[in-house]
C-alpha cells in the first residue's frame, strides 16, 4: 500500500497487532480521491488478516466518523476527517467485523484527541478489534 499512509504490522502468534496512518485528505480535500483507494485497500488487508486469526488495529484512522467525534460537526461536513466519504469508509472497515473499542465503552460520548482550534478538534485516532475474537478482559476493555 503506498499514498503516503504507513502500516506496521506484528504477529503475536494469536493476534495480529496493527498499528495504521491514515493519509489525510488534504487542504480543500485534494487527496480524497487518494484517500478513498486508501480506506478499501486498508480495510481489505486487515480483511485479509482477520480471515487467519484476530486483528487488533490502533493509531490515526483520520476520520471523525461520528459527529459526537468532532467539536463543530455542522461546520465541518466539507473538512478533511469528516468528509461524508471519509466516513462511509470508516463505516465499510467496520461493517467487515471491527468493533470501535472507544465507542463500545462511550457509545454517546463527546470526546476528541489532539490539540487546536476549538472548531478542529476531533477523535480520529482509535482502537478497533474483530468483533468477538478478541478477548477485551485480556486487555483491560469491558463490554
Amino acid at each position: 500500500m503506498d499514498y503516503e499512509g504507513r502500516i506496521l504490522t506484528v504477529d503475536f502468534g494469536d493476534y495480529y497487532y496493527v498499528n495504521v496512518y491514515t493519509p489525510n485528505a488534504g487542504s480543500e480535500l485534494k487527496r480524497l480521491a487518494d484517500r478513498q483507494i486508501w480506506d478499501k485497500l486498508y480495510a481489505d488487508y486487515l480483511s485479509t488478516l482477520d480471515s487467519k486469526k484476530p486483528v487488533i488495529a490502533c493509531g490515526d484512522f483520520n476520520c471523525a466518523h461520528e459527529e459526537i467525534d468532532l467539536a463543530h460537526p455542522e461546520n465541518n461536513h466539507f473538512s478533511a476527517g469528516f468528509t461524508d466519504e471519509e466516513r462511509e469508509g470508516f463505516s465499510n472497515l467496520l461493517s467487515r467485523g471491527f468493533v470501535d473499542t472507544f465507542r463500545l465503552q462511550l457509545a454517546e460520548k463527546f470526546a476528541f484527541g489532539g490539540e487546536g482550534r476549538q472548531e478542529e478538534l476531533l477523535r480520529s485516532e482509535g482502537v478497533l478489534v474483530t468483533d468477538g475474537k478478541v478477548d477485551l478482559d485480556r486487555f483491560g476493555w469491558k463490554e
